[in-house]
């Protein structure tokens, strides 16, 4: 017998992910939020990145001490059953099998293959492994190699790599910002566009639509030589990445850990740049852009009053501290 059960109901887009957290969520009485938070620490754990929902669902299974039953014979009790994409939490009751679920397996394939997972109660749960930022640092012209994985893993993490570079902050507490976020947002996959946007929004960041005129992400990086300063630029590259982008040595580089300038850019956001405004400026030397070397000889609340050889010139605080450099 089939019964509709889901642990979110303002969850949409549910998928494999989903359900598997769905079924065991079911089966051992949990709620949504604790297999969500349960979710998160495993990939806190594993430094998986969101993307991967096999290894992900995989890594579940595991750690929730779930392995395939290969004798149905013995069947008694519970289990977690697979059919493709599919979870369900089958339940025991008397004489009759309760499926509980999403989908009802009436409208699935009939050659869709069974698996049947029992939970092992003799598993060895995970020890916490080390957390650490990975120091290679590898720089070419357009890219410089950043893995800031802390197990230096190459997986689908782009989103926590790139939001952990942009806001200067460690791969795990970038996860947690972006966990949260989705669970407002009743997101499962913690990339999903909301809640990037969201978060980086909360966070000082401005977005920008991509340029009408199509372009690599290498010549996105000559164009915003001549838009921004030392702004970090987060952009996204191709159709399932976001890579983070700085100036060094006087030009923009890619920071990834891997070489994404062939993508086209899409949209992108911008870090806000913090200005620090100190109370005096009188007599300081100032390099203007256009006329070069002058002297501050006055100031107020928010002008400065500089003379450039013989020319005087009033210009706005904010705007020199943005453009100008003051010795």
């Amino acid at each position: 017998m089939y019964e509709y059960k889901t642990l979110n109901r303002n969850i949409k887009n549910e998928n494999a992910l989903y359900e598997c957290l769905n079924a065991i969520g079911i089966l051992e009485n949990l709620n949504w939020k604790s297999m969500f938070d349960y979710y998160i620490d495993c990939l806190h754990i594993y430094a998986n990145g969101p993307s991967v929902d096999e290894k992900n669902i995989a890594m579940l299974l595991k750690e929730k001490g779930y392995s395939k039953c290969t004798d149905l014979k013995k069947f008694t009790g519970y289990a977690l059953i697979r059919r493709g994409n599919h979870f369900y939490a089958l339940i025991q009751k008397e004489k009759d099998l309760f499926q509980y679920g999403i989908v009802n397996p009436i409208y699935l394939k009939t050659y869709d293959e069974y698996e049947i997972y029992r939970k092992d109660f003799n598993y060895t749960y995970y020890d916490q492994k080390k957390w650490y930022e990975n120091p290679d640092k590898r720089k070419q012209a357009d890219f410089n190699f950043r893995n800031l994985n802390p197990n230096g893993k190459f997986v689908g993490d782009c989103t926590i790599r790139a939001l952990a570079f942009g806001l200067d902050i460690n791969w795990h507490e970038a996860l947690d910002l972006l966990s949260k976020q989705a669970y407002k947002l009743n997101e499962i996959h913690l990339n999903h566009k909301d809640v990037v946007e969201k978060v980086l929004l909360k966070h000082d960041f401005s977005s920008y639509k991509h340029f009408p005129v199509k372009m690599t992400c290498k010549e996105f990086c000559k164009k915003m030589d001549t838009m921004f300063n030392d702004e970090i630029i987060l952009v996204y590259a191709g159709n399932f990445h976001i890579t983070a982008l700085k100036k060094e040595y006087y030009h923009y580089q890619i920071q990834d850990s891997w070489d994404c300038s062939n993508e086209i850019a899409g949209d992108f956001f911008v870090k806000k740049k913090e200005i620090k405004k100190e109370e005096n400026y009188l007599e300081r030397i100032i390099i203007h852009p256009t006329y070069g070397e002058g002297i501050i000889y006055n100031q107020d609340e928010k002008k400065l009053s500089i003379t450039f050889n013989d020319k005087d010139v009033i210009l706005l605080l904010d705007w020199v501290l943005k453009h100008c450099e003051i010795l």
